[in-house]
C-alpha cells in the first residue's frame, strides 16, 4: 500500500516537474518510510483512544520513537510486519503497565542492563541503511543519553504517576528486546554457517 501510494505521489510530483526523474526512487523510498510511520502511529493512537489509554499511548510513542531511532534493532521484512511488531510492542507494554506495577528497584536493574546492551552492541544497524563509524558513535551516545534520561524520569515519576512510570519501564524493555533479537538471529545464522 505504501509503495503504491508513494509511487503515485512521486509520479504526480514528477509530472509537475517538482522532482527529477533520476531521483524518483529515492523519493519513493523516503515517502514509503514516512507513510509507514504515519500509519503505525495512527493505528497506535486509535487503539489508545479506543481503550482510554491516551497518556500511556503518548508515553509509549514518545519513549519508543525517540530512543529506537538511535538504538536500532529488529527490522521486519515488510511494512505490514513492521506495523504489526510496533503495535504488538505497544499493546504488550501498555497491558503490562496496567496489570503489573514495576518495583522501583527494577528501574535500576533495567538502567544498568540497557546501558550495557546499548554500550556494547548499539546501535544495531539496519542492513539496508548502514552507518559510518562517526554516525555509530553519535547514535550510541545519543541512545545512551536518552535511555538514561527516560529511565531516571520513569523512576522519578513512579511516586506521583505510577501508570506513566510503568509504561516507560515496559517500553524501555521492548526497546532492549528489539535490540537483542537481531543479535540472537546473527548468532544463530553464524552457528548454522559453520
Amino acid at each position: 500500500m505504501e509503495n503504491k501510494l508513494a509511487k503515485w505521489i512521486c509520479g504526480r510530483l514528477r509530472t509537475k516537474q517538482v522532482i527529477d526523474e533520476e531521483y524518483e526512487e529515492v523519493y519513493i523510498y523516503g515517502l514509503e518510510l514516512i507513510l509507514s510511520f504515519l500509519i503505525s502511529t495512527s493505528i497506535i493512537l486509535v487503539i489508545g483512544i479506543l481503550y482510554g489509554q491516551i497518556i500511556s499511548t503518548l508515553t509509549f510513542l514518545a519513549t519508543f520513537i525517540l530512543i529506537r531511532q538511535y538504538t536500532g534493532g529488529y527490522h521486519a521484512n515488510s511494512y505490514i510486519m513492521c506495523k504489526l511488531c510496533t503495535v504488538i510492542s505497544f499493546g504488550i507494554s501498555v497491558f503490562l503497565a496496567n496489570v503489573f506495577p514495576v518495583p522501583r528497584l527494577l528501574f535500576l536493574a533495567l538502567l544498568i542492563i540497557g546501558c550495557v546492551i546499548i554500550g556494547f552492541f548499539g546501535p544495531i544497524e539496519n542492513m539496508h541503511k548502514p552507518l559510518t563509524d562517526q554516525e555509530k558513535r553519535k547514535h550510541k551516545i545519543t541512545a545512551l543519553t536518552l535511555y538514561v534520561i527516560w529511565s531516571v524520569t520513569g523512576f522519578a515519576i513512579s511516586f506521583s504517576m505510577p501508570l506513566v512510570s510503568n509504561t516507560v519501564f515496559y517500553t524501555l524493555c521492548a526497546i532492549i528486546i528489539l535490540m537483542i533479537i537481531p543479535l540472537l538471529e546473527r548468532r544463530t545464522h553464524h552457528e548454522k554457517a559453520r
